[in-house]
């Protein structure tokens, strides 16, 4: 059967910082042992050090690393590198103790599993008829909360907001680390929300709250502690002696820890003093490598369990879930394939323990971190499991550069000087719609519009993971969407509207997914998107123009491509190659990874410029005032430039003061990283940052004006290329930074952004020169 796998961002001990979108082919049946498989008998830990040493040499964020690999049951190899703490004197050991973070809830979904074989637990019975009476009393007071099942809460679909996200938890569990949060204040934060995400059962959003619930069901089931049960059922039970929950803070813990430090206002902190106890069952253990490929040795083999068919019901996928069992991950990477297993996120540590069934592999991972990395074990577990298999390291920079230059010299270009040839050409504001709640449906980061010919509305809202669409007058008509697996989101990043189908780019971990529904609103299928590609537009309801390029940023190709692709994969051709070490992108440098900032934010540097206008396709790069219009099969058709055009200097303090509001992972950047960030910046601005066209075909290249954010220019160019008008758009009191503009009919509309932050959508009316 055909199923597709997506991840999101976890809450504070989840999985990782970035989403993952692969479609796969799997069975049920492969969450089992497969034959064995011989492997080479030359490999050795010394090989596995040697590969993780190699991994990490540029990675300096990365204080210390523990790797541990199980081979058909026998503990195979072994490496560890770097230090316990920042003072750098003690060298971690393999057998190291680290913070697992959600690897717990594995332990914690097998202790239910557990409960359910001896008939305490039904897995379709309400999560309120085995928790404490106190807990139970807040579930009832929410609404639907009286619907939620085990099973819900063991997948991820009850619906429960992850209030370990909210400011209200930050606030409680570091800026006042003297509280003693307990597992039960959280769920006295989750009655503060008053309501649910989604009715329990239709949906999936990640929340660790589902695992601190499943924490006090253990407790009321079993009269014990979830110490002690955890203590009697598994650690006793299996062997595993460098185990343990920890105490109410990592302070508190009497052995050797491997520490991560998390960035806290200015200061770079281990938490050894934060409380921790409110972690309980759903990130509150620690362990060793050892220890985790013992666990799930036992867990896998049916050691743990009566019934050897338990672990399976584990790896079980369920409606509207396409990526997490019952307590287990279920992931097929494109690079290495299936594997089960849990990531984990806490304090400035990163593990993963995964089991590869085909060749009966088992593989725990942990990375402490001493600031910022975009570098995961999942990443660091591909590399070594490659290595063991004797495959070379997956290469994404070989491309077929047929194809001609974007900026090539054009036989036909038409040349303009800068001065429009029938003068200004005005637009009046005649509506303005605030866009921080529709009706009942709140936005937070609408991205995208797209303007259909009767005037109404798709809106993309990233916060919300939301498509919304409104008619003419600004009325809400539906919305679809939200945040989950199958026809939901994980991260949506664009949209694409045809004349018969939405289709949503939803980003993830290895690879991103398009969602394709229909003009209604009801789900069609999800496609996947090759490697290294990112779509620009949309040109039919099957193909789209994307850029091809190698996946890691740091390992571009010396060029990149630009194809039209489809979504079946079938057609291939390519249109354009550029220069990929030319950067049409702006990102911030820090150690063992870049973080990108969003275009929205950014209208300054050089970027690669496309759009559709139904017929044919325009291109552009913003550093170089030249326009081209090609075809489908990628003939030029047009040319045109603009000469004489001068750049706008930047202001002297310009990278000073967008560095000091750009934040990194959430945080404001270091002062190293501020740093490098103002060393690097360019000391030149895009000419332009958009082009799109109307129905008469006159040409629209918006230019930024970075030192008035209250106005935009436009400069309007006629069907055969002739710079023709200049226009300014000025914004209304207050608002500030257009975002995407969309020309329909008589009207141009603009998503803006308020100096307060709420972002607004304002519909101009054209007052169009007589041509």
């Amino acid at each position: 059967m055909r199923r597709c796998v997506t991840h999101k961002p976890d809450s504070l001990f989840g999985r990782g910082l970035v989403s993952v979108s692969t479609c796969i082919l799997l069975l049920h049946t492969a969450c089992e042992y497969a034959p064995d498989r011989d492997r080479d008998a030359q490999y050795s830990s010394e090989q596995l050090q040697a590969v993780v040493d190699e991994y990490l040499k540029d990675k300096t964020n990365i204080l210390g690393t523990i790797v541990q690999v199980d081979v058909e049951g026998t503990e195979a190899y072994r490496a560890a590198s770097g230090f316990t703490d920042s003072s750098r004197t003690v060298t971690i050991e393999s057998d190291t103790k680290f913070i697992i973070g959600s690897v717990t809830k594995t332990f914690t979904a097998a202790l239910v599993h557990q409960a359910m074989e001896k008939g305490q637990v039904q897995l379709h019975g309400p999560i309120i008829d085995y928790l404490p009476p106190d807990w139970s009393a807040i579930l009832q007071k929410i609404e639907h909360g009286d619907e939620i099942t085990v099973e819900h809460a063991l997948s991820h679909r009850s619906g429960i907001p992850d209030v370990t996200n909210s400011e209200t938890f930050m606030d409680s569990a570091y800026l006042a680390s003297e509280v003693a949060l307990k597992p039960l204040d959280i769920v006295r934060m989750v009655q503060q929300t008053g309501e649910l995400e989604f009715t329990p059962g239709e949906s999936y959003d990640y929340s660790s709250v589902n695992y601190i619930l499943l924490g006090g069901l253990i407790e009321q089931v079993s009269g014990l502690s979830y110490r002690q049960s955890l203590q009697n059922n598994i650690l006793e039970r299996i062997g595993l002696e460098n185990t343990s929950l920890v105490g109410r803070t990592y302070g508190s813990f009497d052995g050797t820890l491997a520490h991560g430090y998390t960035a806290v206002g200015d200061v770079s902190d281990d938490g050894h003093d934060v409380n921790v106890e409110w972690a309980h069952a759903a990130g509150g253990i620690i362990s060793t490598a050892g220890d985790l490929i013992m666990f799930y040795r036992a867990l896998a083999s049916g050691e743990l369990f009566d019934d050897a068919g338990t672990y399976q019901q584990m790896c079980e996928l369920v409606a509207h879930n396409e990526s997490y069992g019952r307590g287990l991950e279920v992931i097929d990477d494109p690079e290495i394939g299936l594997y089960y297993g849990h990531r984990g996120s806490f304090m400035g540590s990163r593990a993963i323990l995964a089991h590869l069934p085909e060749e009966r592999m088992t593989i725990a991972i942990s990375h402490t971190y001493e600031g910022f990395s975009m570098s995961g074990p999942a990443d660091l577990m591909k590399v070594v499991v490659q290595s063991i298999r004797g495959e070379a390291p997956t290469e994404h920079n070989e491309l077929e550069l047929e194809g001609p230059e974007i900026l090539a010299d054009s036989s036909n270009l038409v040349v303009n000087q800068d001065a429009p040839a029938k003068g200004e050409w005005d637009f009046a504001a005649n509506e303005e719609w605030r866009l921080d709640r529709l009706g009942h449906l709140p936005l937070r980061m609408v991205g995208h519009i797209h303007v259909d010919d009767d005037g109404s509305l798709y809106l993309l809202d990233r916060g919300t993971a939301q498509i919304v669409v409104l008619d003419a007058d600004g009325n809400l008509l539906r919305s679809f969407g939200g945040r989950g697996d199958g026809p939901r989101f994980a991260y949506p990043l664009d949209m694409f509207v045809t004349p018969s189908f939405v289709h949503v780019l939803d980003m993830g971990r290895s690879g991103d997914r398009i969602k394709t529904y229909d003009r209604s609103g009801n789900y069609v299928e999800t496609s996947d998107i090759e490697g290294g590609v990112s779509p620009r537009v949309f040109i039919d309801d099957d193909s789209y123009v994307a850029v091809r390029s190698a996946p890691d940023i740091l390992d571009r190709p010396t060029h990149e491509l630009l194809e039209i692709l489809s979504l079946t994969r079938e057609d291939r051709s390519v249109l354009m190659k550029f220069p990929a070490e030319d950067k049409l992108i702006m990102e911030v440098m820090v150690p063992r990874g870049r973080y990108i900032l969003g275009e929205e934010d950014i209208n300054i540097f050089p970027r690669l410029i496309v759009h559709f206008d139904g017929e044919m396709i325009y291109l552009g790069r913003s550093d170089s005032y030249v326009v081209k219009k090609i075809d489908r099969p990628g003939d030029e058709r047009l040319a045109f430039s603009l000469a004489g055009r001068e750049r706008q200097m930047l202001p002297h303090d310009y990278a000073v003061n967008l560095a000091g509001r750009t934040e990194v992972a959430g945080t404001e950047m270091t002062g190293e990283t501020k740093q490098q960030f103002i060393a690097r910046f360019p000391e030149r601005q895009a000419f332009y940052t958009k082009i799109t066209a109307d129905e008469q075909g006159l040409i629209y290249v918006f230019v930024p004006d970075i030192t008035d954010f209250g106005k935009q220019e436009i400069d309007i160019f006629s069907p055969e290329g002739r710079y023709l008008y200049h226009a300014t758009l000025e914004l209304p009191g207050g608002l500030e930074r257009i975002r995407p503009l969309e020309f329909r009919g008589e009207h141009l509309y603009a998503l803006v952004k308020s100096a307060e932050g709420p972002t607004f959508l304002i519909k101009y009316e054209i007052q169009r020169p007589v041509r």
